[in-house]
């Protein structure tokens, strides 16, 4: 049961990414795959579909409906979600990534390997967008590359720049300390938002 549950998450966790870093079904073929028995909840908020029919071809939903209502060709990959919910993938809007490593809290935490491997458990849990707001060192912005260019596996980022803090603060480590870097920033921020 485990693994339906990560099969039908992980193709429809996909066609939301694909969707997200533009790749089209050309790129990815045009492969047919079928989910059926799931209970399909779109998030527009319409009525829930029981023992749905949710058909991919390529990187789009090609059609959903009740089981009988959707035809879809013999040679389609069809994955059995009886019992499972497919819903579009979560957004997280307030995260702080890299912070935390099991129960530690510090700047050493503020590497690679963590953040990704962060991502990648944010998808496992159904969430495909995350909102770094602030505290973002020079690696997120490499990150947030990578992850919109879908080159490493897990959640994509978005962020709200470095965030401010006081010098002595717990946070500081990863706010910018030189006056120049301070003041590109703020320069940067009033760029982007009018004041």
């Amino acid at each position: 049961m485990h693994v339906r549950i990560s099969v039908c998450f992980l193709w429809f966790s996909l066609l939301f990414l694909s969707n997200a870093i533009g790749l089209s079904a050309a790129e990815e073929g045009s492969k047919i795959v079928v989910l059926t028995g799931a209970k399909v909840i779109d998030g527009a908020g319409h009525s829930p579909v029981e023992n749905a029919v949710l058909i991919i071809q390529g990187d789009k939903v090609s059609a959903v409906g009740p089981f009988g209502s959707v035809d879809y060709p013999a040679d389609a990959e069809v994955i059995n979600c009886h019992s499972q919910t497919i819903i579009p993938g979560l957004i997280s809007d307030h995260s702080h990534i890299g912070l935390v490593d099991g129960t530690s809290v510090k700047p050493e935490n503020y590497n690679r390997a963590n953040i990704l491997r962060q991502l990648r458990q944010y998808e496992a849990y159904g969430v495909t967008t995350v909102m770094a707001l602030g505290l973002n060192g020079d690696l997120f912005y490499e990150l947030r590359d990578e992850q919109h260019s879908g080159q490493s596996p897990g959640a994509d980022i978005f962020g709200a720049d470095r965030g401010v803090g006081a010098p002595s603060a717990m946070t500081s480590f990863i706010v910018p300390k030189l006056r120049k870097r301070r003041r590109q920033t703020f320069e940067r921020w009033q760029l982007a938002i009018p004041i």
